[in-house]
């Protein structure tokens, strides 16, 4: 037995090694590139999500002092400006918070397809491999022990001996091999289940934390709002509100102008091509601009106009921007015409509101309750862009809704038929 082994490692290593090495090959040149390279394709990874869970805690904490402030002002007797100051930045953090979870969420989901359609590939893997060696048992049940006592007696020769002893260990290891990829493959399937199950249950843990925040949210536009009603009860005070949501206003406006001319030197190639087309095949949306807009929300009652109108609190004839469509909570906010969105923000004054260019106008729908629409996406006409709500320098559910013609505000109602809405001031 020792002279065959030392004859062995003489003369058959070399050739098992060989044999060995091209059976490993055949077998990994048959596996689908999908499971060679899973990791590869997939564009979500922990990492981002990591990424926005940073800015999360970051914003945790400037949330904790603004509460802090707020804790310190309400011992001091503070003034409501101040008090309201604060609230407004509590809600802006919040709302980031809320569209940072979003975004996480949105990664989470992007993670979770990556990872079914990898455990997709795991399993075909892993069905490949189990027919592979179920292929090898039947192999060995049809031959039997037997055969390979039949194979070793049948030599002619000890060097022969030798060869066929050779030839048996090679289908041994072989067999093994195949077992051992059988088992690895069933191995990284079930692995990969697991970090599944382990991402579906972060989803909804964020899914939680957003309903939260939400709620949160709701909480501080409320205190707000009584902030706001506080302050009316100063005339003063108030006064002075509005003249800063005045001011506001005419910088808001002076950025619209500004937005909308850089969109249209950007766009001005496209609206100069009657296709609509540019030079490297993409399309360009080009805004007619006809002047025809439709009505912004479900309430048909007006009770601000614009212009010069008695202020409801002041008690004298202050401008207004725009026209104030009455009631309404949580109802829809669409689009009065297709366009670009050049603003999408909160405001102290105008609290959640988003301005789109529509070519030679805009229109700017404010106090909303929440933001659907993201600075540079290209709305449809009727697309909804937020809803109804009062936030900002608002004491109940209303839309604020302004266009402007040549970068100058108008009378939105001299763009509607009389039958479209009803005066209620």
């Amino acid at each position: 037995m020792r002279t065959s082994q030392k004859l062995r490692k003489v003369f058959g290593v070399k050739t098992q090694k060989i044999l060995a090495l091209c059976l490993a090959l055949l077998l990994f040149l048959q596996l689908p590139a999908s499971f060679l390279n899973t990791a590869d394709v997939f564009a979500v990874s922990q990492a981002d999500i990591d990424e926005q869970q940073d800015k999360l805690d970051e914003l945790n904490t400037k949330k904790n002092d603004l509460e802090a402030e707020l804790e310190a002002l309400e011992e001091q007797k503070a003034s409501n400006l101040e008090k309201k100051e604060l609230l407004d930045e509590q809600v802006s953090l919040t709302q980031e918070q809320i569209d940072t979870t979003n975004e996480q969420i949105t990664q989470y989901e992007g993670l979770i397809a990556d990872k079914e359609l990898e455990i997709q590939d795991l399993e075909k893997q892993e069905a490949k491999q189990l027919e592979l060696y179920k292929e090898r048992v039947r192999a060995m049940e049809e031959r039997g022990s037997i055969s390979y006592y039949s194979i070793l007696f049948g030599a002619s020769s000890f060097s022969d001996l030798l060869s066929r002893l050779d030839f048996i260990n090679e289908i041994m290891e072989y067999d093994e091999m195949i077992y051992n990829q059988l088992i690895e493959a069933r191995e990284a399937t079930q692995n990969a289940k697991a970090e599944l199950e382990a991402t579906k249950a972060e989803l909804e843990t964020k899914k939680s934390e957003l309903e939260t925040l939400k709620a949160e949210l709701d909480t501080q536009i409320s205190e707000v709002s009584s902030i706001i009603t506080a302050i009316q009860s100063d005339i003063t005070e108030y006064e002075n509100l509005v003249n800063e949501a005045e001011e506001e206003a005419n910088a808001v406006q002076e950025q619209i102008n500004s937005l909308s001319e850089q969109l249209k030197a950007q766009n001005e190639p496209a609206n100069n091509a009657a296709s609509g087309g540019s030079s490297d095949g993409t399309t360009t949306p080009v805004y007619s601009g006809d002047g025809t807009y439709i009505w912004p929300t479900a309430s048909k009652y007006i009770t601000s106009p614009y212009g010069n109108r008695l202020h409801p609190i002041l008690g004298y004839y202050r401008y207004h921007s725009g026209i104030d469509i009455g009631g309404g909570g949580g109802n829809p906010v669409m689009a009065a015409a297709a366009g670009t969105v050049i603003i999408s923000q909160w405001s102290d004054s105008y609290g959640y509101y988003v301005v789109i260019d529509h070519g030679n106008s805009t229109t700017l729908y404010a106090h909303m309750s929440r933001l659907n629409v993201s600075v540079g996406q290209y709305v449809n006409q009727g697309d909804t862009v937020g809803n109804v709500g009062s936030t900002g320098l608002s004491t109940g559910n209303h839309l604020h809704f302004e266009i402007s013609i040549n970068d100058s505000r108008i009378d939105p109602l001299t763009q509607f038929d009389s039958s479209t809405y009803i005066k209620a001031w």
